[in-house]
């Protein structure tokens, strides 16, 4: 069964991914993580076989999230990241930090999941 990590405080951000996710294969385990400390603390983030990041999470800056997972657990699952921010030297700084795709907000929910499906299945 594929796993995907989806990293977000928005329950709307959430729902609709989720929703579309469940339209395209129902068989996906979903992990939702709702705060940096949920994924500090979680034992599962190896397992993910793609992680779905909002670029909105209180407490922490949105590159923390990708170095964690980058490097402090050293993961190599795809990383699909939504941000609200399009500025360029930032966009820059998140994409060396290693994600796989960046989308800014507002964005296209079927695009994303499209993407996600495309690195389920490679």
């Amino acid at each position: 069964m594929k796993q995907v990590g989806i990293i977000t405080e928005d329950i709307v951000f959430y729902s609709i991914i989720v929703t579309l996710l469940r339209r395209f294969d129902k068989s996906l385990s979903v992990e939702h993580f709702s705060s940096y400390k949920t994924i500090l603390n979680s034992t599962t983030l190896e397992k993910k076989d793609v992680f779905i990041i909002d670029g909105i999470m209180s407490g922490t800056a949105s590159l923390e999230e990708v170095s964690y997972l980058r490097r402090n657990k050293a993961l190599t699952a795809p990383i699909l990241y939504v941000s609200p921010i399009n500025e360029s030297h930032l966009t820059a700084r998140i994409k060396d930090a290693g994600i796989n795709k960046f989308y800014s907000k507002p964005f296209d929910p079927h695009e994303v999941i499209t993407d996600l499906m495309k690195f389920i299945n490679e």
